[in-house]
């Protein structure tokens, strides 16, 4: 098990544990010039000659190391808390999809949090090419402007989806949870801010 940050976790059964950072060159721990790129500081051969069942790295530390991991072939990726990656653009979310991986698993709880594009660049990672090209899946999900052209955006990609995304709700989840308990408490707006929210819809 390679181990990405500097604090090892505890196990049991007791597995062989190594930080990724027992992989730097010894000529380049001791570097203090920031020109130093990580992923130059890798000793990549002794690392794939160890040949880990089990890589933990976080999204920072990937984003830093991207250049020495996306040359390592692994075969699955589970990538949890996935909505990190959302913005497309982004260094994390760059270097994940750039990964050599047989198979990529997506976890999360909101895989849409500000636009369907946060869902694209999911899907980028989990099954690249089910939802086309970027400027395309644009054209397609991001003009919706009533709340009707939105629910009908949501059921064309959930149909688009359906056999690769799961979906678990609250009934389906573990015994004993309490039940769902909903209550709707109604107060009337401050003044200044009922005044201010008449002025926007106006």
């Amino acid at each position: 098990v390679l181990w990405g940050s500097a604090t090892l976790p505890s196990l049991r059964p007791k597995r062989s544990l190594i930080r990724l950072r027992d992989f730097v060159r010894k000529s380049d721990r001791d570097a203090r010039s920031a020109a130093v790129l990580e992923h130059a500081r890798l000793d990549l051969n002794a690392l794939r000659a160890l040949s880990p069942d089990v890589l933990l790295v976080g999204y920072q530390t990937l984003r830093k190391l991207q250049f020495a991991l996306g040359k390592a072939r692994i075969g699955i990726i589970i990538a949890d808390e996935v909505q990190t990656i959302k913005n497309n653009s982004s260094l994390q979310s760059r270097a994940l999809r750039a990964m050599d991986y047989d198979f990529g698993l997506a976890l999360t709880g909101t895989p849409i949090e500000n636009a369907w594009t946060d869902l694209w660049t999911i899907c980028d990672f989990a099954v690249p090419g089910r939802l086309g090209a970027l400027t395309e899946f644009r054209k397609a999900y991001s003009a919706a402007s009533s709340a009707d052209e939105v629910r009908n955006s949501g059921v064309r990609l959930s149909r688009r989806l359906e056999e690769v995304f799961i979906r678990r709700t609250r009934r389906d989840a573990l015994d004993g949870l309490p039940p769902l308990s909903e209550q709707s408490i109604e107060r009337a707006m401050p003044p200044a801010q009922e005044q201010a929210y008449r002025a926007e819809r106006a």
